[in-house]
């Protein structure tokens, strides 16, 4: 009888194990589906789409822009965002959604440009359409453009991509790495979460993201909320 015992009590922990690892896996399952459907990360998807079609406008004011004038516009012609600057090309020149700033423009030659280059940078760090710095671009049929260039330092966040210099300049003591200009940190308010803000002058809190307006991506995260103090 004891050993019988024995054996229930075995096979009862052993149920219980088992039981734990399923609900394991099924919550890790689930997890999973929620940063994949993520809300945050269908905004995130919802901008970049906006990017792209203001990029494809852009592109096609600029080829009708040189049908005309026989150069490309340059980047002092697209920077004053929502005006008609580039009218009647353009009824208004769009802006990163997010950002608010001009997207990026790379031109040659710098006068009278024949080709060009226009960047966005891009949230959704798996899209497949973005190169590896997250860049999306659209360009002119003869552009030479690298597609796998960095405009992260366009967009204030290459804080890691280093300056190339023609000679190395000898020292003996290594050079300091820059503090980053500005902090952005992951806000919320009335039980909401999500939103990556600009650490205010003189502020601090904890996590903190230099350089990054998308806070690497962690604002879906509501443990990476903070409060400045």
């Amino acid at each position: 009888m004891a050993l019988n015992k024995k054996n229930s009590h075995q096979k009862s922990l052993a149920f219980t194990t088992m039981e734990l690892l399923v609900t394991v896996a099924i919550l890790l399952i689930l997890f999973a589906i929620f940063l994949y459907f993520s809300p945050f990360k269908q905004i995130d998807k919802a901008h970049d789409a906006d990017r792209k079609k203001d990029l494809e406008r852009l592109s096609i004011a600029f080829e009708d822009y040189n049908n005309d004038h026989y150069c490309y516009p340059t980047q002092e012609m697209i920077n004053n965002c929502d005006s008609d600057d580039l009218s009647p090309y353009l009824d208004s020149i769009p802006c990163d959604p997010t950002l608010k700033v001009p997207y990026q423009l790379i031109v040659s030659p710098d006068s009278c440009p024949q080709n060009f280059t226009i960047f966005a940078l891009l949230q959704n760090e798996s899209d497949p359409e973005g190169n590896e710095y997250s860049c999306y671009s659209v360009n002119s049929p003869e552009s030479d453009t690298d597609e796998e260039t960095d405009c992260t330092i366009y967009f204030g966040s290459g804080s890691d991509t280093p300056t190339p210099t023609d000679t190395p300049t000898p020292t003996d003591t290594p050079t300091p790495t820059p503090e980053p200009d500005i902090y952005y940190y992951c806000s919320g308010s009335d039980g909401e979460f999500g939103n990556c803000t600009e650490m205010p002058a003189g502020k601090t809190c904890s996590p903190l993201y230099g350089d990054n307006p998308w806070c690497n991506n962690k604002c879906g995260n509501p443990s990476n909320t903070c409060v400045p103090y």
